[in-house]
């Protein structure tokens, strides 16, 4: 990277940013991503936003500080954002995704401020080449990847401060001088703001000792030891992050049980592939290729060797080009250090790159290769300096255009998949995804193709074959079902998902004691799991014991009060013990919760009429048969609450109707009456 003060002598001070420059890259960012903003939810939002009770409840929002293993990662800010957007526009997608683009357009505002402080020629034209980069595209339009954007953010500002604090810049302050104690202890309070957003940013200090070298030529002992600190807090952060991928995301197992000397080869893989997506920015995806790493296959050296070949270039001239170029590509692997395989972190499951991963790494290229474009203009052809004006001008509209098409891909997660797999044909991801939509519409049958090829491509896919037994077990195959699920058994003996689904195959055959051993393992491994708990209860219900029903129920309502079906099922089982005033009390629950809960209305209608309040009981039996018309029991059920009230023509008109759809009770008091129907 050049600097502007060269040529102007030591005492040149650089323009402050211009107001018309930055709202004018705020204007462009918010354009090139307007095609995100009616997007929906995604991969992964339904756990950090739809499905995460955590952002109901001011309790949720303690459990988010307090307790980590209550949120897919310790990432507080980032909850607490979510929260905050919760209680404000609920669930509408709009709103997350209005704030994920104003944050990225804001981080790139601030990379103008800071490159501008560093004198950087073309910091302008580097924060808007940033700003509509289409890889930043996954980061901006994927509302889980909020860590990347609020990190970036508060990353962005601690080094503002940071670098204000060590005089890195030539700028003078309107207020505190450089180098005032404020700028340090505020950079570090920022820098922790940025850990628990994401802890990828624990590489802040390093690249301060990049920049600080760079600007120089040497780092001093004092900004060694005041850093230090940071040193230690961002490691602290890195190992927490990682010790929960591995015991709470999951990212251990085979897809993570790399060599040394893999793992050294992947790195070089992925920087030539960032690397690349920078300069090429075509056929993005959201999921990549899974690449197979081999030390045995010889072409697999290239990349770190070319990696390496570059550094030590780089590193050779830069008494002749200067310490830009190598700092640049320093920051860019420093900053991707966390992503390049040698911490396992759960994505590498489906791939070992992402675009959000190169999030803030992208920044050191860019700066680069805009710097030097701009000295090269303004040093040798400033004759035609309109020409290559009208160039950058068609750069910023060609990836603005690309970023905007790009945009579209995250209209929803059928789009997504679909898009993926035009680009990644063996994604296994794309197709387990796209079966789990199929399967929630109702439609098994395709569903089964989507989960079979999957496991076709990646037999060790796990949830492939846990899907593929949901489906079974909706189709009536409950014996292939239970098979699938031992297939995802041997692949992880600890899969709470396949002891689910293999207790709910067993309880469809009627093998209720083989169930609830399943239920109890799967509880064991996640007790936190509602769904284990509602089904225990079936279970336990089916077997007649109706106090450990009652007590798994309450148990799954406890862990999520939203849960219709445990208030109906514990209804029923109340029903059944004789205590209706409670069973009407869970089945009006249950109503509330999901208001096209039929069976509720039926049974609500059958308690009322057991407590003698039969207008209520017939006022159900209405709502039940709006929906139910061709259920002869619900009829007979009228028919009875008629009676009682003494309305023998309705009674007759619904046992006719009840005979008709071949209730036997029906035409059992049709024969005793002498009725034909």
């Amino acid at each position: 990277m050049r600097t502007t003060r060269g040529k102007r002598g030591n005492n040149y001070q650089p323009a402050r940013p211009q107001l018309w420059k930055v709202l004018l890259l705020i204007v462009i960012a918010v354009v090139s991503y307007s095609s995100t903003l009616n997007g929906g939810y995604i991969w992964d939002d339904d756990r950090y936003v739809t499905d995460n009770r955590n952002l109901t409840s001011v309790d949720g929002l303690v459990r988010v500080w307090t307790q980590p293993l209550t949120s897919p990662q310790y990432y507080p800010l980032v909850f607490t954002t979510f929260w905050l957007e919760r209680q404000a526009w609920g669930l509408n997608p709009f709103g997350y995704h209005l704030v994920n683009v104003l944050l990225h357009a804001s981080v790139a505002s601030l990379l103008y401020y800071l490159l501008l402080y560093l004198e950087v020629s073309g910091a302008w034209l580097a924060a808007l080449v940033f700003a509509v980069h289409p890889v930043t595209v996954e980061t901006t339009a994927w509302i889980t990847e909020r860590k990347n954007l609020l990190s970036g953010l508060f990353y962005m500002l601690s080094a503002i401060l940071l670098l204000r604090f060590y005089g890195a810049g030539r700028r003078r302050a309107r207020w505190l001088p450089d180098t005032h104690p404020l700028y340090y202890y505020t950079g570090f309070f920022l820098f922790v703001c940025a850990l628990l957003s994401k802890t990828v940013t624990c590489t802040l200090p390093v690249a301060l000792f990049i920049v600080l070298w760079w600007k120089r030529g040497r780092i001093a002992l004092r900004e060694v030891l005041s850093l230090a600190p940071f040193l230690a807090v961002g490691a602290g952060m890195g190992l927490l992050t990682a010790w929960l991928e591995r015991t709470h995301v999951g990212a251990q197992g085979a897809d993570w049980s790399l060599s040394l000397g893999d793992r050294f080869l992947l790195a070089g893989r992925d920087i030539c592939f960032y690397t690349w997506k920078l300069l090429w920015p075509f056929n993005l995806s959201f999921n990549y290729e899974h690449w197979a790493v081999d030390a045995a296959i010889w072409w697999q050296y290239l990349y770190p060797l070319a990696v390496a070949f570059v550094l030590l270039l780089l590193w050779m001239f830069r008494g002749r080009i200067g310490r830009g170029p190598i700092a640049a590509a320093l920051f860019f692997a420093v900053s991707l250090f966390p992503a390049l395989g040698f911490f396992d972190v759960f994505p590498f499951r489906y791939s070992y790159v992402a675009d959000h991963f190169q999030y803030l790494a992208c920044i050191g290229p860019i700066s680069l290769l805009t710097s030097a474009a701009v000295c090269y203009v303004s040093e040798y052809q400033q004759r035609r300096l309109r020409f290559y004006t009208v160039g950058a001008v068609l750069l910023i509209c060609f990836l603005a255009l690309n970023t905007w098409s790009l945009g579209h891909m995250y209209a929803d997660a059928w789009t997504l998949w679909n898009d993926t797999l035009r680009n990644n044909p063996g994604s296994f991801l794309a197709h387990n995804n796209l079966g789990t939509i199929l399967f929630k519409q109702g439609k098994e049958q395709e569903a089964k193709e989507h989960f079979a090829e999957a496991i076709r491509l990646c037999p060790a896919f796990e949830n492939a074959h846990s899907n593929m037994g949901a489906v079974l077990t909706a189709l009536g195959k409950f014996d292939e079902a239970i098979e699938q699920c031992n297939e995802e058994l041997k692949i992880n003996p600890r899969s709470p998902k396949a002891f689910l689904l293999r207790g709910i195959a067993c309880t469809k055959l009627g093998n209720n004691e083989m169930a609830i051993k399943d239920y109890d393992r799967a509880a064991e491994i996640n007790p936190e799991s509602a769904d284990v708990y509602y089904h225990r209860g079936v279970a336990y219900a089916k077997l007649g014991d109706n106090s450990h029903a009652v007590s798994d129920y309450d148990r799954a309502i406890k862990i999520d009060p939203g849960y219709a079906e445990a208030y109906y099922d514990r209804g029923t089982t109340y029903f059944m013990l004789g205590n209706y005033t409670q069973a009407i009390s869970d089945y009006d629950r249950a109503i509330d919760i999901n208001p096209k809960l039929s069976e509720a209305y039926s049974n609500r209608g059958l308690a009322y009429a057991r407590t003698g309040n039969y207008k209520r009981a017939i006022s159900d039996y209405d709502r039940a048969i709006e929906t139910h018309s061709d259920n002869g029991s619900i009829y007979y059920n009228r028919a009875v609450a008629y009676v009682r009230l003494g309305q023998n023509s309705q009674a007759v008109e619904d046992l006719i109707t009840a005979a008709r759809l071949d209730c036997e009770d029906a035409k059992s008091s049709l024969r005793v009456m002498g009725i034909s129907w």
